[in-house]
């Protein structure tokens, strides 16, 4: 900034020079030079000063750019006591702390990915190594226009990211056995960061392999403290935040499960997810209700898929949860109404909010009235579509605006799911791929695929199908395992096979001729009624997915295979 002028300039004026904001935040303070020595200025430690290291950074013009309005963060001063060892790492945290907090955690999780994951870099540095490779993807990932990044080696971004994810695994194989609780909630945090890691990459097995990792220590843990090994408050507390996410990642896992893959998962993880009825204080409490309700009818579902029920005592042990948990998420329906009266609705993240938990109660109310139906030996997952259909679209109204798409949009005439992720390069070389609506978003929790998915293949109204798969193919986003655009094309080959079946079987893509956008269908018989789509990864970012119709499930065949890249 120039020196405000005066109207007398006497004796000699000093030239002006921009002064320089890179050195240590001691020697800034102190206003003067500072030899940049890193870590700590000899500036300052010459003189017998603690330096404060270079905590506030000069940033890019694009990450300038790309950090848009941010927020306060209650750890502002967290990075003054992390060991960043350039400028890059200095950005990449300052970008996670600025961005990626708000993104990831959605309405949520903001306390454990703001303050416990910044504390436990502090303490790990395999954990700060991997904070700062998911921030560096993370970066790349919102500039793209697909809900992964490309395995590009030239990218300076990403090749920062792979280094840092590579010293994170280092440090852990270095480090000596661990063998605490507090060790074991940071290797925890760790299998979380790297899940997220290999989510962006779209490396789903590898995903999944994190995920089984995190819950094994989870489950050590939960054993140890079971057997009387003491445990610190700040511990505890660390480990409900963790449970939760874990809890909630393990349930969206086993919505992609194929069924080989449901038999040979992990045992459920210890819910611990407080159900009470008191008035809930907030959003969070709301969710939380919610999830461990779903997460026990999930529970006892899979469980009576996988073994069929004998005793006459078990029919009845499994009848009576099933009315439990309908009877708790009509008193959470209680709880909600109240809590939202309270709810002020002045700013735009308030709005959102309030739509984020609506939507939530109303995909687990979906769920909760129309299946599992029992019969007394095993789930009907056959619903009547038409019973379901006010229900799907108020939820796909819901899920239109916390995606900010409009509630019109849908499918383009003459467009195929082979337009979508024939590659993530040749997408982002091809000039007349089709612009998102939206740029792509990484988030948890928030359930606005499971939504979206479950209308794109539930709805018995076809242009209803054909918006919620407009939307996950045009709103890219990505949610733990969860890729929309994957499952928007999904979706749209389950739609084309049901529409163009003939007695449940299927001819090939080239020979079908779905019904024209728009126009009226007739209703979908319940032979072609795809009932089973299992979802097999056979390369690092190749899938084999299987179609099977209720008629390939009553003769026991096998379903139709394609295979889907991206």
């Amino acid at each position: 900034m120039l020196p405000p002028r005066s109207t007398e300039l006497p004796g000699r004026k000093k030239a002006w020079k921009p002064k320089t904001k890179t050195g240590c935040i001691t020697c800034r303070s102190r206003r003067i030079k500072c030899d940049e020595e890193k870590p700590h200025c000899k500036r300052c430690t010459s003189t017998g000063r603690r330096c404060d290291g270079y905590g506030a950074l000069t940033l890019t013009a694009q990450t300038q750019q790309i950090i848009i309005s941010p927020t306060n963060t209650s750890l502002a001063s967290a990075m003054n006591g992390l060991q960043l060892n350039s400028a890059q790492e200095q950005e990449a945290f300052h970008f996670y702390q600025y961005r990626s907090v708000g993104e990831i955690s959605g309405l949520y999780d903001k306390q454990f990915w703001e303050v416990q994951v910044l504390q436990a870099a502090q303490a790990s540095a395999a954990v700060r190594h991997a904070v700062i490779s998911l921030a560096s993807l993370h970066r790349k990932f919102i500039t793209g226009r697909m809900p992964v990044v490309p395995d590009d080696t030239s990218d300076k971004y990403l090749r920062f990211a792979w280094q840092q994810s590579n010293s994170a695994i280092r440090e852990l194989l270095q480090s000596p056995t661990q063998t605490t609780i507090a060790d074991k909630i940071h290797l925890m945090t760790c299998c979380l960061l790297f899940h997220c890691i290999a989510c962006i990459q779209g490396h789903q097995s590898t995903a999944f392999d994190h995920l089984r990792s995190g819950l094994k220590f989870m489950r050590e843990v939960d054993q140890e403290i079971a057997a009387g090994c003491p445990v610190s408050q700040q511990n505890l507390a660390a480990l409900r935040s963790l449970r939760y996410i874990f809890v909630d990642m393990d349930t969206q896992a086993r919505t992609i499960l194929n069924e080989k893959g449901q038999l040979e998962w992990e045992p459920f993880p210890k819910c611990d997810l407080a159900v009470s009825p008191e008035p809930f204080k907030d959003f969070q409490d709301a969710r939380f209700y919610f999830e461990a309700t779903y997460a026990e009818l999930q529970r006892v579902s899979i469980e009576v898929a996988q073994t069929p029920l004998q005793e006459a005592e078990q029919v009845e042990k499994i009848l009576q949860t099933l009315s439990d948990t309908r009877t708790q998420y009509q008193r959470g329906t209680v709880l909600l109404n109240e809590f939202l009266q309270k709810v002020p609705r002045v700013t735009r993240q308030d709005e959102e909010a309030v739509i984020s938990i609506l939507l939530l109660h109303k995909y687990y109310g979906i769920i909760m009235w129309t299946r599992p139906r029992f019969d007394g030996t095993q789930v009907i997952a056959d619903v009547d579509v038409d019973e379901e259909a006010p229900e799907l679209e108020e939820l796909l109204d819901l899920a239109s605006q916390l995606i900010h798409a409009p509630s019109t949009h849908t499918l383009a005439p003459e467009s195929l799911p082979e337009d979508y992720y024939p590659s993530t390069q040749a997408h982002e070389r091809s000039k007349s791929a089709k612009p998102a609506l939206t740029n792509p978003v990484f988030s948890s929790g928030t359930r606005v695929l499971c939504a979206l998915w479950m209308i794109s293949c539930r709805a018995g109204d076809m242009e209803l199908r054909r918006k919620a798969i407009a939307m996950m193919l045009d709103c890219p986003r990505r949610e733990g395992v969860w890729d929309s655009v994957i499952a928007g094309r999904i979706a749209w080959e389950t739609m084309r096979f049901e529409e163009t079946a003939t007695n449940g079987n299927y001819q090939e893509i080239l020979d079908r001729t779905p019904s024209p956008h728009g126009a009226e269908t007739p209703p979908i018989d319940k032979t072609n009624r795809i009932s089973v789509i299992n979802i097999e990864y056979v390369g690092a970012r190749v899938a084999r997915v299987e179609f099977r119709s209720n008629k390939h499930c009553k003769q026991g065949e096998k379903g139709v295979f394609r295979y889907m890249s991206w």
